[in-house]
């Protein structure tokens, strides 16, 4: 949980402070959070102030400087499917944060530090750059854990994290590989063409076999080449035309998998055309939600990148959120009524629509 606080105390660093309170967790677990935290600070890192308890709830916190910006996780729900050369560019920044933790050496950080969770919801992007944050999984790479997962958040982690292994370099790298293929498909089933140096990239991230993986310093180099030279690439000009769902012009390259899908989108546009102009009107019975619900995303896996349905993800995901807020007052209703199979059925379909609902980019 998250709670911006007020402006700091004498002494302290200039600007509003940002809470986030342990809610399951131990005040050893915050204060390891937070000497990580101030271990790693410099470019590209939140700036740690202190581990705390906080007043409201008694439960351990973390204080840090609070920096405005959104996680790629939001970014990725307002936006869809990120441009390969902004996806590679933001991932060459983070990268280049990993490379500079990777190569610490202190007398706490002898072989360097691993993050362990590097992941779309804790990579910040604020006007003046990308920021790592939660520094809760992090360790001194060298360092034993003795569990049998040793990752931060499971699809985000190697698969060396899954049966124990010691966190080191290339954990990070993985999720660094994993954060851009999300960055690319925007969360949606269908994964969107890409050019096969992106392809490549994110293969050798993410590859089984942990020293097949490149370092987080040749991810940024190659990040950074792949920015420089998809800017203007005429596929990914194709591409944009159809996954946003604008078809302004023919594409040219056919024999690109980028290009290659353009015809095919025009096409079922001419077929349907009222298909990216869905209605402003939102249901309020579970049933007709998830039917939105499952038709927006039918809808998305064909045009990530179209802003009107992007928006009705978002307005349909609110009213599931104000539907199960509710919830229990419905049933309550129902029940009062002796309504209790309707109540049955209300549930059943309420749980079937959050689970549709948690698996969306928020």
């Amino acid at each position: 949980m998250w709670l911006q606080r007020g402006a700091s105390k004498p002494g302290q660093d200039s600007g509003a402070l940002i809470e986030k309170i342990y809610v399951f967790g131990s005040m050893a677990e915050a204060e390891h959070e937070c000497t990580m935290g101030r271990l790693a600070a410099g470019p590209g890192v939140v700036h740690y102030e202190r581990a705390a308890t906080n007043t409201a709830s008694n439960r351990p916190s973390v204080i840090l400087q609070f920096a405005d910006g959104q996680n790629l996780s939001a970014i990725v729900a307002q936006r869809g499917a990120i441009p390969a050369a902004d996806a590679l560019t933001t991932l060459a920044s983070v990268a280049q944060t990993i490379d500079r933790l990777h190569s610490l050496r202190t007398t706490s950080l002898p072989m360097g530090m691993c993050h362990s969770d590097v992941k779309p919801q804790n990579i910040l992007m604020t006007d003046a750059g990308t920021l790592l944050l939660d520094f809760e999984h992090a360790c001194a790479i060298g360092t034993r854990r003795e569990t049998t997962f040793t990752g931060g958040t499971s699809a985000y982690s190697a698969p060396e994290a899954h049966v124990g292994k010691q966190p080191n370099e290339a954990f990070d790298v993985f999720g660094l590989g994993a954060t851009l293929a999300f960055l690319l498909d925007g969360g949606t089933v269908r994964r969107l063409p890409r050019h096969p140096d992106v392809d490549a990239l994110i293969m050798d991230c993410c590859a089984p076999e942990p020293s097949n993986r490149p370092t987080a310093k040749e991810v940024t180099t190659r990040c950074e080449r792949l920015a420089n030279a998809l800017r203007c690439d005429p596929a990914e000009i194709d591409l944009q035309d159809w996954a946003s769902g604008t078809c302004q012009h023919e594409a040219t390259e056919h024999n690109d998998a980028r290009s290659a899908l353009w015809s095919h989108r025009h096409r079922l546009l001419k077929r349907l055309p009222g298909l990216l102009t869905p209605s402003d009107a939102l249901p309020s019975n579970p049933d007709e939600l998830q039917q939105q619900l499952d038709l927006t995303l039918r809808v998305l896996d064909r045009f990530p990148r179209n802003q009107r349905i992007l928006a009705k993800r978002q307005q349909l995901l609110h009213a599931i959120r104000t539907l199960l807020q509710s919830s229990a007052t419905t049933v309550r209703q129902f029940n009062k009524a002796e309504q209790f199979n309707e109540a049955l059925h209300w549930l059943r379909t309420a749980e079937a629509l959050t689970i549709t609902a948690t698996s969306q980019a928020d």
